[in-house]
């Protein structure tokens, strides 16, 4: 939300202050903190409400009240999220640094950006194999 904020922050400055509207960054630095630092981390975070509420969702309709499950909170923990966001704080900042200094940082940024990735794809994954597979005596839909 701060980054989203501070897009519409610099996108007013620059059309009262004319040295940011003339540099040529600009559009790049809206453009990072709206996609990477807005967009990108509410997709992420929709992800991990969304999926572990399915997977709970499954197997509830599985079990047919004969089974007590876990929340939805055992199935990706908050732990497991946060590492998450530290990752993606990280990377974002490297990304945001590699719009100033592209030759030391891009590489960074990009290496980090991928394991934020996997970082995601992993925790998913995890959820994901979390539900337990179908029997021959649970009925198929």
């Amino acid at each position: 939300m701060l980054c989203l904020i501070g897009v519409a922050l610099l996108g007013a400055a620059s059309t009262w202050l004319a040295p940011l509207d003339s540099d040529p960054r600009l559009p790049l630095v809206l453009g990072t903190l709206a996609l990477f630092g807005f967009a990108v981390a509410v997709v992420s975070g929709m992800l991990y409400k969304i999926v572990p509420f399915l997977i709970w969702f499954h197997a509830q309709a599985r079990a047919r009240g004969h089974v007590t499950l876990r929340g939805t909170q055992d199935i990706v923990t908050p732990a497991a999220a946060r590492w998450h966001l530290r990752l993606h704080l990280m990377s974002f900042a490297l990304l945001a640094g590699a719009l100033f200094w592209p030759v030391g940082l891009s590489r960074p940024a990009g290496l980090l950006w991928m394991a934020t990735g996997a970082w995601l794809a992993r925790n998913l994954y995890g959820a994901a194999r979390s539900l337990p597979p179908m029997t021959a005596t649970t009925p198929q839909r």
